[in-house]
């Protein structure tokens, strides 16, 4: 085999399953192919990677009759550019046009293994043909990219995404809020990080931190700003979704349930059947504080729960479980309450 050139090595390697070659070394070697096949640049540090490809698959190449020595000494027929900024870093752009975020990056395989591999990239999707990630312009998108690029490779943004970027890192980037939060300004509510749909659900919806509306908002995911609930713990309760109540605080929680405009208890896992723990004794606690506060309750299994969406619909979840058990949540319901259990037990 006569090859003139190091281009002729990669259509070698490519061609025929000629040399047997690691998923990411392909990868690799393709997009060289196409870099070659559209006469672009190839940098120092992709031809250097090369160079240690030939070395590691010396010895499928050696079996070929080709030898390690002359093909190092073969020159490019490519343009070899300096490994400048542009060509080795994460490129974070927005196009106006396409109304996208793309992320144009070396090949890296640790990269890769991250970011397609640990679902890191739900928001991202691999463009083949133009040989970027794209994703729909968001928060989450734009986090994404902000948190993971940087683990990897020097992080250029432009336009748009440079100017967004450059705010968030005046204010402190570390307070910036992801998530859909309530926060407080000036005496005035409103959601940071809000979205399209969370906008159209609220948009009659008076914005505070009064009981209800916390439960409602938490009941949407929306998370309640540390400021809002301070050392509160009732507007805590009311702020969490799925929340922890120790058995002695129960008297009083069952208070606030009440102002929540709660329908129906479900007492569920670990307050139905014995344990460990005697969770029957506290069953009983449990259903007299209840009473005492005139709120309907029923006993069911979560199996239960789960397949009749009436029992929940209106309805508090409440399990027992330690501090070591993660609660069942149940997506229906008002709000999933885990009985905890810090009382001191006598050893006999």
């Amino acid at each position: 085999m006569d090859f003139k050139c190091k281009e002729h090595i990669i259509y070698y390697m490519l061609s025929n399953n000629n040399i047997r070659l690691s998923h990411y070394d392909y990868s690799f070697l393709s997009s060289m192919m196409t870099l070659v096949h559209d006469k672009r640049n190839i940098t120092e540090g992709q031809a250097n990677l090369f160079t240690r490809l030939i070395t590691k698959y010396h010895s499928q190449l050696h079996s070929k009759g080709l030898e390690q020595k002359l093909l190092h000494e073969l020159p490019w027929q490519s343009n070899v550019v300096p490994s400048l900024p542009e060509y080795t870093s994460a490129r974070v752009k927005y196009l106006k046009e396409e109304n996208l975020l793309t992320i144009e990056v070396p090949f890296k395989k640790d990269f890769i293994n991250k970011f397609r591999g640990d679902n890191v990239a739900e928001n991202w999707e691999w463009n083949k043909d133009r040989k970027r990630y794209e994703a729909t312009p968001s928060t989450a998108a734009l986090k994404i990219a902000y948190k993971t690029l940087p683990q990897y490779f020097d992080t250029i943004y432009y336009g748009e995404v440079k100017k967004l970027i450059d705010e968030l890192e005046r204010i402190g980037i570390d307070t910036t809020i992801w998530n859909p939060t309530l926060i407080e300004s000036n005496g005035e509510y409103s959601i940071a990080a809000s979205n399209d749909i969370l906008d159209d659900l609220l948009k009659d919806t008076p914005l505070n931190a009064e009981p209800k509306t916390l439960c409602m908002l938490a009941r949407l995911g929306i998370a309640v700003d540390e400021e809002i609930i301070g050392n509160n713990p009732k507007t805590k309760f009311c702020s969490e979704y799925v929340t922890q109540v120790d058995i002695e605080d129960m008297a009083t929680v069952a208070t606030w349930i009440v102002e929540l405009e709660c329908e129906k208890v479900v007492l569920s896992r670990g307050l139905k059947s014995a344990s460990l723990h005697h969770p029957e004794t506290l069953s009983v606690e449990i259903i007299k504080h209840l009473e005492n506060n005139q709120l309907s309750f029923i006993q069911s299994p979560m199996y239960e729960i789960e397949t009749d969406f009436t029992i929940t619909a209106n309805a508090m979840v409440m399990q027992y479980s330690t501090l070591q058990q993660e609660v069942v949540s149940n997506r229906g319901a008002l709000k999933n309450i885990q009985i905890i259990n810090r009382r001191s037990i006598s050893v006999t």
